[in-house]
Formats: C-alpha cells, sequence, structure tokens
C-alpha cells in the first residue's frame, strides 16, 4: 500500500513539474489549449484573408524582413502545434544563440485600400507566451504597426499582446485579438507590419488575419449571383474575375464562414457543411455586392 502512495507521489509532482515546463517553456508545442475568442459574432464581409494555407513563405505579396539572429518568421504547421484551422500558420521561434543585439522580425501584409468602406477591424489568432513576455519577465514583445504611406514609414503601433485582456488567456493558448480600422476608413494606401521584437523571449505565431466589414443579409443588393452545381454535396463555383469575399450564411441569418477568392479562383469548398440551405453574399473589389442561395446534400 506504501508502495502505491509513493507512486502516486511520484506521478503527481511529475504531473506538476510538467505543468510548469509548459509554462515557462520557451517552444510551442503538444496539444492545442482551449482557444480564447472573446470577440462578439457579427455579420461580415472580408475585404483582406490570410490563413497561410498556401504554404508560401513569404505568402504571396508579403514582405519579410529579417533581423540579424538566426531565427524569423516561417511557416509553422501541426507538427509544432495545432493551426486553428487548415495546416499552417506563421511563426518566429526565438533565439537560442543569444546574439547581444537581441530579435527584431518584421512580416508585411500587401498595401490594403479601406476606400468605400463605412467601417473596418482587422482580426488574427496568436500565441505567446505570458511568462517570458508579460509577468514575471518582460523579454519580448509581438506588436502590429501600420503605414498610412505604403510601407514607407511606420509610425504607429495599434496592437501588442497587452491589447488583449492578459487575465483571460495563458501561454501557448490560441488567442483572437481584434483592431477597429474604422477611423482609417478611406485610406488606399495602408500596409501592416506584424513585429516580433526582444531578447531571451519564446516562440509567437499569427495565424488567419482578416480584415472585415459589418454587413448583412438585410442590405441592399446589386444583383443576382450565378452559382453552381444547386443543389451540390462538396463544392460550389461562384464565376468572377475580380477579387471577391464570400460570405455564407444559415437560413436564421448566423454567420458560417466566409473566405475571400483572387481573380479567377471560382471554386469553395463546402464538404464540412451540414445538408441545409444556406445564403451567400459576395463583395467585389469594386464593392458590387451580390446573393444567392444554395442547398447543400
Amino acid at each position: 500500500m506504501k508502495n502505491l502512495f509513493l507512486l502516486f507521489i511520484i506521478l503527481f509532482q511529475g504531473f506538476l513539474l510538467s505543468a510548469q515546463q509548459s509554462e515557462t517553456s520557451k517552444t510551442i508545442s503538444g496539444k492545442p489549449v482551449h482557444e480564447i475568442s472573446g470577440i462578439n459574432n457579427r455579420d461580415v464581409s472580408f475585404l483582406f484573408w490570410q490563413d497561410f494555407d498556401g504554404g508560401l513563405m513569404p505568402p504571396t505579396d508579403w514582405t519579410l524582413e529579417s533581423g540579424v539572429t538566426p531565427q524569423t518568421w516561417m511557416l509553422g504547421d501541426s507538427l509544432i502545434y495545432p493551426p486553428t484551422s487548415g495546416d499552417y500558420f506563421m511563426i518566429c521561434r526565438y533565439d537560442e544563440t543569444y546574439n547581444a543585439a537581441g530579435q527584431d522580425e518584421k512580416l508585411f501584409t500587401p498595401i490594403i485600400s479601406l476606400d468605400g468602406l463605412s467601417d473596418a477591424t482587422m482580426s488574427f489568432w496568436f500565441l505567446f507566451s505570458r511568462f517570458w513576455g508579460i509577468k514575471p519577465n518582460n523579454n519580448y514583445d509581438l506588436q502590429v504597426l501600420m503605414s498610412l504611406d505604403g510601407g514607407t514609414s511606420f509610425q504607429d503601433t495599434i496592437w501588442t499582446e497587452l491589447s488583449t485582456d492578459t487575465s483571460a488567456w495563458n501561454s501557448w493558448q490560441w488567442v483572437k485579438a481584434e483592431i477597429d480600422l474604422t477611423s482609417f476608413v478611406g485610406q488606399t494606401n495602408l500596409q501592416f507590419c506584424f513585429r516580433y521584437v526582444g531578447f531571451d523571449g519564446a516562440d509567437a505565431a499569427i495565424e488567419d488575419v482578416a480584415i472585415s466589414f459589418v454587413t448583412g443579409l438585410n442590405e441592399s443588393v446589386s444583383m443576382q449571383m450565378p452559382l453552381y452545381p444547386n443543389p451540390a454535396s462538396d463544392r460550389i463555383f461562384i464565376p468572377g474575375k475580380l477579387s471577391r469575399s464570400v460570405t455564407v450564411y444559415d437560413m436564421g441569418g448566423n454567420l458560417v464562414f466566409s473566405v475571400v477568392l483572387a481573380p479567377e479562383q471560382n471554386e469553395i469548398n463546402i464538404s464540412k457543411l451540414s445538408a441545409g440551405t444556406y445564403n451567400v453574399v459576395v463583395v467585389t473589389e469594386d464593392k458590387n455586392k451580390s446573393a444567392s442561395t444554395f442547398i447543400k446534400h
């Protein structure tokens, strides 16, 4: 009986040690922790979307500016940590060489225009270490910088990890961040920079970067959109030659998902949807809106 008790104590101490190592670890690894959103669900359309699932580094039309250390932004996958969706995310590993200059790694979005909108919101998921980046250590930061002149200067830091409610999430937990860009509506030459900066920090990651604007099915729709096949079981095709956001709603008006289609990209995967009837709203890059309905077998 005493041996069983001692075995229990050893296992329990091992569990506590494992938990401590998880909190103080500098590297992202292991099973996903519960995701924290804190974002109210809204009917939105997407002006910009990057989920990094193209598997390119840097992604198309993005730019990487590496610092002096060996580690910089790179593609991450489920072998490192499970993404929030799809196959890939973007991660910056910490510098194990402890270069005295520290890390300053920058990943730039394409140029983005908010012309013609009445509101805009940037959102993304991030992973970060509270232990190494907030408390008890403040060794590194994850920042979002913004340029109003197409990347010539980045004078505004519009977000850091402290912009979220830091009491609501733990280290190595996907957390959703949201930045209100409404005050910049009308700007046509915006660029954003995801910056990892610090010394003796830990890993940081981002996923599903989006810029959205509020819409709804009750808004005016300019035309009826062609869509085929209908009914469909695994995919639908929406013809078009311009970039466009596609937003799918259930018949209760609830947002199901949104994607951004590149020019000449027409196919949308619906295989994971439950059987039923869905509404689709499409907004092109020149702000024309159309709608349709399809049935998922």
